[in-house]
């Protein structure tokens, strides 16, 4: 007899308590994953977009590039009229709508989307980067520094890298670097040094915060740079003297996050008396 009780007790099911207990665990799992797998959501459709607007800036200027001009659809405020097989691509997942505009004064094209943030290109973006890197090597083939304030002709290395820039509708000033320096020690050993601070508070021998992009591993930091002057006359000009032979000098160390690099410049640019 007590062998069936004990067989009977064997196969006894969950109790109640049991059942709720593992109701509420299930529950409490669910409220945590479906926050997170909505912002998953939500981050894959902006990239998607992002993608989109990437591939049809791209598309758009190659046509202007190769034509010398972007289709006669163009509208006075630089709107270009898409097709319907390029709205039919080039769509945002969140239903937002994609509108492209022409600088035709730079050849600047810039995408935006009314639900998520336009091409308005930046020295964060890996694509954005690696051209202005590409140019810089292109102009620099050498050991040897280029710096923005030496584009006093259109033959000098500055100005050569601007046009080339142009070409794929950049501009670094756009891009915020109001004071720039590339450097090449050797063949795989470079680096981009710029300033956002504003250009009219800039004067040789003093200190500016500056950001320094480092190619071979992608990290942005920040630094403290010298500013020094070159020339005489009306070809006089003021440049960086690169910080990173200084170790005291380097404020953040090497970060992918440019965001956080940014802000990590404007606060020193602020605390040294720049305005950011």
């Amino acid at each position: 007899m007590e062998r069936g009780r004990s067989g009977m007790r064997a196969k006894r099911g969950f109790t109640l308590l049991e059942m709720l207990i593992v109701i509420a665990i299930v529950a409490v799992l669910v409220v945590i994953a479906i926050p997170r797998f909505s912002s998953q959501l939500e981050r894959a459709r902006e990239a998607t977009c992002a993608a989109n607007r990437r591939s049809l800036k791209g598309l758009l200027t190659t046509e202007y590039m190769t034509e010398g001009a972007l289709r006669d659809t163009v509208a006075a405020d630089g709107t270009v009229t898409l097709s319907d097989s390029e709205k039919a691509a080039y769509v945002c997942p969140d239903g937002g709508v994609i509108t492209a505009k022409l600088d035709s004064s730079t050849g600047a094209v810039t995408v935006t989307c009314s639900k998520h943030a336009g091409t308005a290109a930046s020295l964060g973006d890996a694509d954005v980067m690696a051209a202005v890197i590409q140019a810089f090597r292109n102009i620099q083939t050498s050991n040897g520094s280029i710096d923005s304030g030496s584009a006093s002709g259109a033959s000098s290395k500055a100005a050569k890298v601007s046009a080339a820039l142009r070409s794929q509708g950049l501009s670094l000033s756009d891009l915020g670097a109001t004071m720039w320096r590339y450097t090449q020690h050797s063949s795989n050993n470079f680096g981009f040094y710029w300033t956002t601070a504003a250009a009219g508070e800039l004067s040789a021998e003093k200190d500016v915060p500056v950001i320094k992009y480092n190619p071979s591993n992608q990290k942005y930091s920040v630094w403290l740079a010298d500013v020094s002057s070159a020339g005489s006359g009306s070809s006089a000009y003021l440049y960086l003297v690169n910080p990173d032979t200084n170790s005291k000098r380097c404020l953040v160390n090497g970060t992918t996050d440019y965001a956080a690099a940014l802000a990590s410049l404007n606060a020193a640019l602020k605390k040294s008396g720049y305005t950011a």
